[in-house]
């Protein structure tokens, strides 16, 4: 009990300690309500949001069901002595259609931007550089068109269906991690995909790598000159894409596959027959046997907007081998084998820490998705079905 009640005060003082400067600032977006009938301020609804997710409640009913029980009310009101009453799950929900829900994105990633700027992280830094994890995933998928705004694909059902294909509409999220040493992870930064009329009227189809490139546009707003390593999979394996990270002058440890890239590869391929001798290093890291083996400058041309362009690559190939024993008792040996394009030349004592440490850290992402979605914040259930408030609830 005593530990419990330590870890709960040390909880408490860190919530206390960014809370009100947080609702502070979230006050500041303007309040579409009529004044006369307002009965729960602008600040009490959006704290309620927060707790919201903070008791990792699933939806709107059971946040009525289990907030509202009068011990949890009396115990958060000791700790926000905003509520003075508590206000229902809908009147957030309906505060979130009308107002700029984008604001709130801004402000949680203003909460990341103080730690940095306070040097919160420096020592869980790899060289000096704050590694950012990008990644895609979607949520909250329906047969039915929820909302205007959403994507949709086509699918086919399984046999019991007679192989008919339907329509799946979802919405999809291109969102950008803080990874650190330790295996913490930051999510800071959220690129919703979706549908929008052109000047014609016709929709126009959003994609993953046209959310990335909003994504990086806005970090490299807000953090202009710190220094960054972009970690990402296979699909930003193109030319448009490094080459924007090129631009904001970020470094980069991007997935290859085996069937991405197929003239990289048959350079690569090539310049091993000459250089595997020089630019091999075996090493054991934990219990895997660790090959790596590398080729730097590789020319990769690619045409963008119909005009030819080109890039210099850097690839690097890591072969492990371990062993694992199984229920019964057998050793059964394991191989795995990664790949990826750097943004600066590899060497003998820098790929430790630009393979192991950096471009694996991406999983960290992987992981993040996995709490969200699994492990307490429901992040596959959109809370509203209007498309603003969803976002709302997302940030």
């Amino acid at each position: 009990m005593e530990e419990r009640q330590e870890v709960i005060e040390e909880k408490i003082k860190f919530i206390k300690n960014i809370l009100p400067g947080t609702l502070k600032s979230l006050s500041l977006i303007p309040d579409p309500r009529q004044p006369q009938r307002i009965k729960h301020a602008f600040r009490t609804l959006m704290c309620y949001g927060i707790i919201m997710f903070l008791y990792q409640i699933a939806s709107r009913r059971e946040a009525n069901r289990e907030i509202t029980l009068p011990i949890i009310f009396e115990n958060l009101r000791t700790i926000f002595p905003e509520f003075v009453t508590m206000p229902h799950a809908d009147t957030l929900a309906r505060l979130l259609e009308r107002i700029s829900v984008e604001e709130i994105r801004t402000e949680a990633g203003n909460i990341i931007y103080k730690f940095i700027r306070n040097k919160k992280f420096v020592n869980l830094l790899v060289n000096k550089g704050y590694t950012i994890a990008i990644d895609g995933s979607s949520k909250m998928s329906r047969d039915q068109k929820w909302s205007i705004e959403c994507l949709e694909k086509k699918v086919r059902k399984s046999k019991d269906d007679l192989g008919v294909d339907k329509n799946i509409y979802f919405a999809y999220v291109v969102e950008a991690c803080f990874v650190f040493q330790g295996g913490i992870v930051l999510p800071f930064e959220s690129e919703f995909l979706e549908y929008s009329p052109d000047v014609t009227g016709e929709k126009k189809k959003d994609c993953e790598l046209k959310g990335f490139k909003r994504l990086v546009e806005r970090i490299y707003k807000r953090f202009p000159k710190l220094k960054i390593v972009i970690v990402a999979d296979g699909l930003f394996a193109n030319g448009p894409a490094m080459a924007l990270l090129k631009e904001k002058k970020w470094g980069y440890m991007i997935a290859l596959k085996d069937d991405s890239l197929k003239t990289v590869w048959a350079s690569f391929n090539e310049n091993m027959k000459i250089e595997k001798e020089c630019n091999t290093v075996n090493q054991k890291w934990g219990n895997r046997e660790q090959i790596f083996c590398w080729s730097n400058e590789i020319d990769y041309k690619y045409e963008e907007n119909g005009s030819k362009k080109s890039l210099v690559l850097n690839i690097v190939v890591c072969e492990e081998t371990w062993e694992e024993t199984k229920s019964t008792g057998e050793i059964e040996k394991k191989y795995i084998k990664f790949a990826w394009i750097s943004s600066c030349p590899i060497k003998k004592k820098s790929i430790h820490s630009r393979c192991n440490l950096v471009a694996r850290a991406r999983w960290g992402i992987e992981s993040n998705f996995l709490i969200e979605k699994h492990y307490g914040y429901s992040y596959e259930h959109c809370f509203s079905y209007t498309w603003n408030a969803m976002k709302g609830y997302h940030y």
